[in-house]
């Protein structure tokens, strides 16, 4: 991976931030996003993809109340 999304994840501590690949796949985060949505470190590398998660991951389908807007956007991706 380039150098600099971890960098700039690194500077934006008051935000979440999340670097996604072209398929969804959760690439990089930062400590706020893994406190507010998930600990992604803990989910193995094959199956950090946010679609995927969204619709399996239990975690993540408790985060939003709106599930359902977010299950219908993660399926359009």
């Amino acid at each position: 991976m380039h150098p600099h999304p971890t960098r700039s994840l690194g500077q934006l501590t008051d935000t979440p931030a999340i670097v996604f690949g072209p398929r969804l796949d959760i690439l990089e985060w930062n400590p706020l996003a893994a406190r507010l949505l998930r600990d992604f470190a803990s989910v193995p590398e094959a199956e950090r993809n946010y679609a995927r998660m969204v619709f399996t991951d239990l975690v993540m389908r408790e985060i939003y109340s709106e599930w359902e807007d977010v299950a219908r956007r993660a399926a359009r991706s």
